[in-house]
């Protein structure tokens, strides 16, 4: 995710980057990366006059986060795709927190579940996109990594009064009228909200063709030299102006000497201009005990209906 200070009113912050930081907010990705003290989970807010205090405790709490607060609020209070295949588990709610992997909801750190399970997904998301290693790759540069935040903008349903005035969340942050309308511009529009987009100034993620390994094997692959490597994949870092002007990540100063304090003088004095980042590994499996890409909630267990799910948790099997 970008990092954004909480110093909106600052002078190095013009109008353009004033109004790309309200976009941002207005879809929850206003991120502070935290390192987290502990490994406790950061807390959530209840609602949108909480997420002031939650931030600011879950920072006297010494807790690492890599979304924040407002952003989670979104997933639990914006509506699901409840096109998605969910075979034969029954969601426990109707939010975005609640996927077929999760269908209780269980909150993990501040991640919404259905951004995390399914790619490419349909509204804005904090996370920039490196690479899809997969092994089809032609379906790769046809259907995902165009579909990429990197190159096209995400749309959802945001607040028509969005203002950075207050500084508070309620002030830019969608109304519960209208906030379930993500999916549908024109229910979203109807309802008093606004329908509104944003995207990252990146490139497409690459595709990568995957190495080949043995069937839930983690180990070396085969292609590398003697088969004794890891699968892995090079990234090029971006540029400072890449990270700073492309993907809306805050730059800010910081002095040499609040990492080595026992410096001479004159190197402890200097300071050094700094980006942060967390990178992310998804591990997402598509068997082929159904179709993939044509599978969806049509296909949902309904034995009332005649419909048999292709895959069941725990089945019964004629021995």
């Amino acid at each position: 995710p970008e990092t954004v200070l909480n110093t909106m009113g600052s002078s190095v912050c013009d109008s353009a980057c004033k109004n790309r930081l309200l976009e941002m907010r207005k879809h929850g990705l206003r991120m502070e990366l935290m390192n987290g003290g502990n490994t406790n989970t950061p807390d959530d807010a209840q609602n949108v006059n909480d997420i002031g205090t939650r931030y600011n405790t879950n920072n006297d709490d010494n807790e690492g986060r890599h979304e924040s607060e407002e952003y989670y609020h979104l997933c639990e209070t914006r509506r699901q795709n409840t096109g998605l295949f969910h075979a034969d588990q029954d969601l426990a709610g109707a939010t975005q927190k609640y996927t077929r992997q999760n269908n209780a909801g269980t909150r993990r750190g501040l991640e919404c579940p259905e951004e995390r399970d399914y790619y490419p997904w349909w509204n804005p998301s904090p996370w920039h996109d490196i690479a899809i290693i997969t092994p089809d790759v032609e379906y790769c540069r046809q259907h995902q990594a165009p579909e990429s935040q990197n190159v096209k903008a995400k749309c959802s349903c945001s607040n028509p009064g969005a203002s950075l005035a207050s500084g508070t969340a309620s002030s830019w942050f969608p109304e519960s009228d209208y906030v379930q309308y993500n999916l549908n511009q024109t229910d979203c529009e109807a309802n008093g909200g606004e329908w509104s987009c944003f995207q990252w100034n990146g490139e497409e993620p690459e595709c990568v063709e995957s190495y080949w390994s043995k069937v839930n094997h983690l180990g070396n692959v085969d292609g590398t030299t003697r088969g004794g490597k890891q699968a892995h994949y090079d990234w090029k870092l971006p540029s400072w102006s890449e990270l700073t002007e492309d993907h809306s990540c805050w730059p800010y100063e910081y002095s040499i000497n609040q990492v080595y304090p026992t410096l001479p003088q004159a190197d402890a004095a200097s300071t050094i201009s700094c980006v942060r980042m967390v990178s992310r590994i998804r591990y997402n499996i598509s068997t082929m005990d159904y179709d993939p890409y044509k599978t969806n909630s049509t296909h949902d267990y309904d034995p009332q209906g005649g419909i048999l799910s292709p895959i069941e948790e725990n089945p019964e099997v004629d021995v």
